[in-house]
């Protein structure tokens, strides 16, 4: 749960999700999907209040500072499944990005493909750049990595859904 009462909510449509920032410094991002909600936390200072726009927040302190932070990790990392599902079934792919080894040991995940990380180039060379794409593998790590790694290659619709675990939560 975030700590401290809420300062400012804001909408962020490029992922339909709801942020709520906190006089800690907490920002809780709040995916459709309720059981998928994230908290970041910003800084120490005490937040006297907010504002966002394309990605950025901007904090005043109670000391009369302000700072501002990049989100766009925010919007990249550990969307819900519920999202992705939606997207899926509009053209979107979920890309398990585990190694072999992994892939054979933890089991299959239900997604579009299945492409080692060292194979991850070769598989997006010939895609289209607006194609939504969301990463996958056993802990969350890969996924963001191989996420960042398409978004920096052009696809800015590249995000990741964190790690895979039986009995995770899907719609």
């Amino acid at each position: 749960m975030p700590k401290g009462g809420a300062v400012r909510l804001f909408f962020e449509p490029c992922m339909s999700q709801i942020l709520m920032v906190c006089t800690s410094g907490d920002v809780a991002i709040v995916p459709e999907c309720t059981k998928c909600v994230k908290i970041l936390h910003l800084t120490e200072r005490t937040v006297a209040d907010a504002e966002y726009e394309d990605h950025r927040m901007t904090l005043s302190f109670a000391d009369g500072g302000t700072e501002s932070f990049s989100l766009i990790t925010a919007d990249r990392i550990r969307v819900s499944l519920s999202y992705v599902k939606n997207a899926c079934a509009k053209g979107g792919e979920l890309i398990d990005v585990r190694p072999q080894h992994l892939r054979m040991q933890e089991g299959p995940i239900p997604c579009t493909a299945a492409v080692a990380p060292e194979e991850l180039d070769e598989y997006l060379q010939d895609k289209d750049p607006d194609t939504k794409l969301f990463f996958m593998c056993s802990y969350g790590t890969v996924a963001d990595q191989a996420a960042w790694h398409s978004y920096y290659l052009g696809f800015r619709n590249a995000r990741s859904v964190g790690g895979w675990h039986k009995g995770m939560h899907i719609d």
